[in-house]
């Protein structure tokens, strides 16, 4: 393939383009189409005071339009023509590149009987002159222009929702696919660069302990059974596992697991460290797309639970367990860096 259709300049803005292949069929089309959103009511039912009907009361103003500040890096490639000529990319990170970005919903939809609510929704970025980012380091760095330039490997097409399109119809198939590349755009900003911030601390974590991908497991084991007692009576009780009173791995506190008698190996080196998809991309929680792929299939229950546990391998007596434990690694961290 001549890799010189794959370099794409952006000029003006960040455009990370990158492909993301993941396991789950329409996970990435779910996300491109996420202008329409539909999510099940929690603790905001719609009713005021008096028990009627009036959902302004919970989504009021502030829900209808809020702004946000945002902190994206990239990495940009500064050996181009070495590229071009076949050779590998050298990159330079580039940022912070911090923007305002101003989020507008429109409710659709409010269904009292099924309690769910349907809306529109859309970001505005605007390139924030005058911010700051703290580094570790405690010391503020500014902002980096908007208008810096980008290099970087260009998106790979999806040949499935490029089938789906008329043709014949030669803007719509232009307006398309601009929407398809904003989206993608906005799928890395905001969820590939924080999953990888996260995938790094959670293995720089667990080698601090004394574990590592090439460990033999005994500090992975202590981590998430530390975890699991950490978070007991808070994200879960002895309500949330179906076989709590009967598990022998449930310690005598009745607030703990004993995880020393899990094959390592085969249960949960998978999901901490190498499991990969059908295209060989990894998505254990330590890896770039992990903590926002495992995150984002859902919390825990009857249904994800069962679906996670198969496709990382932790199926069995613990997978309740292990799904609620990582999970929260999962997510926590992700949410740290987004």
């Amino acid at each position: 393939m001549d890799k010189k259709a794959n370099i794409a300049i952006g000029i003006g803005s960040i455009l990370l383009l990158v492909n993301i292949g993941l396991a789950v069929t329409g996970f990435v089309d779910g996300q491109i189409q996420s202008g329409v959103n539909e999510q099940v009511l929690q603790g905001n039912d719609g009713l005021d005071e008096s028990g009627n009907q009036n959902y302004s009361i919970d989504y009021d103003d502030d829900w209808l339009v809020s702004t946000s500040e945002r902190t994206y890096f990239a990495n940009s490639i500064t050996n181009l023509e070495d590229v071009l000529d076949g050779n590998d990319p050298v990159h330079e990170m580039m940022g912070p590149f911090i923007y305002e970005v101003t989020t507008t919903r429109e409710i659709l939809d409010f269904d009292y009987d099924l309690q769910t609510i349907t809306y529109s929704e859309y970001d505005v970025f605007e390139w924030c002159e005058n911010c700051t980012w703290i580094n570790e380091q405690d010391e503020p760095i500014n902002s980096v222009s908007g208008n810096t330039n980008i290099t970087q490997v260009n998106i790979l097409w999806n040949t499935q929702r490029i089938g789906g399109m008329n043709t014949g119809i030669e803007f719509g198939e232009i307006f398309a696919k601009g929407m398809f590349t904003m989206e993608m755009i906005r799928l890395d900003l905001e969820n590939r660069i924080p999953s990888r911030q996260a995938g790094v601390s959670l293995d720089e974590f667990m080698r601090s302990q004394g574990g590592g991908k090439f460990g033999n497991g005994d500090a992975e084991k202590m981590i998430l059974a530390t975890h699991f007692s950490e978070q007991f009576g808070d994200l879960y009780d002895e309500d949330s596992f179906s076989n709590f009173d009967s598990f022998s791995a449930i310690t005598e506190n009745r607030t703990g697991i004993d995880l020393s008698d899990l094959d390592y190996n085969s249960i949960l080196k998978p999901a901490l460290y190498n499991k990969k998809d059908s295209n060989g991309v990894c998505i254990a929680i330590t890896c770039e797309l992990g903590p926002f792929f495992f995150s984002n299939m859902g919390e825990p229950n009857s249904i994800v639970t069962g679906q996670r546990a198969d496709l990382y391998g932790y199926s069995g007596d613990y997978e309740e367990y292990l799904d609620w434990i990582l999970y929260d690694l999962a997510k926590s961290e992700f949410l740290s860096f987004d």
